[in-house]
């Protein structure tokens, strides 16, 4: 029993029991005396004898009224603490957290993903379930939280990790510590590439602007688009689901499988839209200062037509990129057609148009664009109904930042 001088047989004996360890006489109360003389024990006055507590989020059922739990409550089988001590819990953390949190906040920063998961492999929606981040060249700590329900295509238990924004030639290094809403230790699994399965691993990220040195995580400067990574917003929307995050915690004493992690972001699908209207782009080209509007019209009697300038509908990251709107589709199951057309002075443009396919060959065509809930019948399959996601429109979001990929609109007009 290497690097200690024994033996096996050393090691199954029972001389340590034997000579070493002993238990103390079972305790026990009275009608007389209910205490047991320890903030650990309880009376059960079924019994007359006292018991060991129940730690906070562990199961009580059938001890309702008791005083069974340690530090919480009995209730609906689980030791739990009253709202007002949670609301104080987290008032707490977030004071300690402040001045570092201001300090760190004056550094330009970056947000990554991770998943919080049970036992059962499902995600822990619950405020007070938490990431604390380390700055590893600092040693600055910061506290972030679970926020709640998830909104699609987040994943349940979900946490935003906000980490140094990384420079040329730098890594940001964090150490991260996960804990339950319950406070208890959560271990990290991350994503061995060349198994394809998650495994425990330290819970520390190394974030490069270049792939091959950075962990395999995807991330982003912006809060409003981080809800996107790790999804694929170039499918069709029937067709996206979110990826799993590169390194997820498990809270649980039970063995939670791979597959199990795997398949907390496999359940998660695409609520069917009830908006009246989505949203699909057009690529313009046009000279300069050229005040241009763009009309969408259904051909069909099932909504007014869509008019704006081009300047106002543009990509605020990509001038040649135009939003416009159509009827929603998953309203229309026999499909929607749209003809698009540029116009000045309310007068048609003459401009070539052109259209890409799904595998990538152009031509030229009418203006006209097929919209269906089927994606093998929708001509242009990126569109949707959340304007959210418009900025992030059309991009494969997954991994690291630099493998992202951008897939060109359906219908484009050089004018």
């Amino acid at each position: 029993m290497k690097p200690f001088t024994l033996q096996n047989r050393d090691g199954l004996a029972n001389q340590y029991t034997d000579e070493w360890y002993e238990y103390q006489p079972v305790r026990h109360c009275s009608r007389d005396d209910t205490t047991c003389d320890s903030p650990f024990y309880w009376c059960d006055k079924k019994l007359w004898r006292c018991r060991s507590r129940v730690v906070y989020g562990g199961n009580c059922t059938g001890f309702e009224g008791s005083q069974i739990c340690y530090n919480s409550v009995c209730s609906q089988g689980k030791c739990v603490v009253p709202p007002r001590i949670r609301t104080a819990t987290k008032s707490r953390i977030e004071e300690e957290n402040e001045l570092t949190a201001t300090e760190m906040f004056a550094k330009e920063r970056v947000w990554a993903k991770t998943v919080l998961l049970d036992e059962d492999g499902k995600g822990i929606e619950d405020e007070l379930a938490r990431v604390i981040i380390t700055d590893m060249d600092t040693n600055q700590t910061l506290t972030v939280f679970q926020s709640g329900d998830s909104l699609f295509p987040e994943i349940p238990g979900t946490v935003y990790l906000s980490v140094p924004k990384p420079r040329a030639g730098k890594l940001s290094r964090v150490s991260m510590e996960a804990r339950d809403q319950f406070g208890r230790y959560c271990q990290a699994q991350c994503m061995n590439t060349t198994s394809e399965r998650y495994q425990v691993c330290q819970p520390n990220l190394n974030i490069s602007l270049n792939s091959d040195t950075s962990a395999p995580v995807s991330f982003t400067h912006s809060m409003h688009s981080r809800r996107f990574l790790d999804n694929d917003l170039s499918v069709h929307p029937r067709q996206i689901h979110p990826d799993m995050p590169a390194i997820v915690f498990v809270c649980s004493r039970k063995l939670v499988t791979s597959v199990m992690i795997k398949n907390a972001a496999e359940n998660v699908r695409a609520p069917v839209s009830t908006e009246n209207y989505v949203f699909f782009r057009v690529a313009v080209y046009r000279e300069n200062n050229v005040n241009y509007q763009i009309e969408v019209a259904p051909q069909s009697d099932i909504g007014p037509p869509f008019s704006s300038s081009i300047e106002k509908a543009a990509s605020s990251f990509d001038p040649n990129i135009v939003f416009v709107q159509a009827p929603n589709p998953e309203l229309h199951h026999a499909g929607v057609r749209v003809q698009v057309s540029i116009l000045s002075n309310g007068n048609r443009v003459n401009c070539q148009i052109k259209c890409t396919e799904k595998d990538g060959s152009m031509h030229d065509c009418s203006g006209d664009v097929d919209l269906h809930l089927d994606p093998t019948l929708s001509k242009e399959d990126v569109f949707t109904s959340d304007p959210h996601s418009l900025p992030v429109l059309g991009w494969n979001m997954r991994g690291h930042p630099s493998l992202w990929r951008h897939k060109m609109p359906f219908l484009s007009f050089h004018c």
